[in-house]
């Protein structure tokens, strides 16, 4: 069943649903117990009361196990979805960001990108890595300001990384700022603000 619209209004309909199979579900056990009355009468096993009041809790019993595996159900499809609204919102947000790397300001942004995984790792060797696709940024010139800012020696290689940069240590140590790491640790920190402004 596909789900649109308000979740609200998804789990009244999935609820309403579960109390009409519920109340069918009541209407075969007192079918049941009426036989089971029957039977009772007949062999004169058991008094009449005792036999209702057992049918009635039956009955009680397996209402509220479908309502509440309905209600379960309700929520997972809920969250489900909410799921689904954050995945695409962050989708179209990496399509953004990756227009960033057409921009005249992806240069600076690069420099920006790698002195942050540089200072944050601290060390005084590392090497970059950049997606080919930007090779044309990392020039000898880049490469000596970079390194001279930063007062360390600087590797550059080539790898396959969407936008951004990858740091990494002698001791392989790693500082993933490519554009995808920087939006999954993103979407970490702002998942339920992203889901309160959609929903609201």
């Amino acid at each position: 069943m596909p789900i649109h619209g308000d979740p609200e209004r998804i789990v009244q309909e999935v609820l309403e649903k579960a109390k009409k199979e519920a109340d069918s579900l009541v209407k075969r056990s007192l079918k049941l117990k009426e036989k089971r009355l029957m039977i009772a009468k007949e062999e004169a096993l058991k008094p009449q009361a005792e036999a209702e009041a057992r049918a009635k809790l039956q009955a009680a019993r397996i209402k509220r196990r479908i309502l509440s595996s309905t209600q379960l159900e309700a929520k997972r499809m809920i969250l489900s979805k909410k799921e689904e609204l954050v995945v695409n919102v962050f989708s179209q947000a990496f399509q953004k960001v990756q227009q960033l790397r057409k921009s005249k300001s992806y240069p600076d942004i690069i420099f920006g990108l790698i002195e942050e995984a540089a200072t944050e790792l601290g060390d005084k060797k590392l090497t970059v890595e950049f997606d080919k696709e930007d090779a044309q940024i990392f020039t000898q010139k880049f490469q000596a300001d970079i390194s001279n800012k930063l007062s360390c020696q600087l590797y550059f290689r080539e790898k396959d990384i969407p936008g951004g940069g990858v740091v990494l240590t002698s001791s392989h140590t790693v500082f993933d700022n490519s554009f995808s790491a920087r939006l999954r640790r993103l979407q970490t920190q702002v998942r339920e603000e992203v889901l309160e402004i959609l929903l609201s």
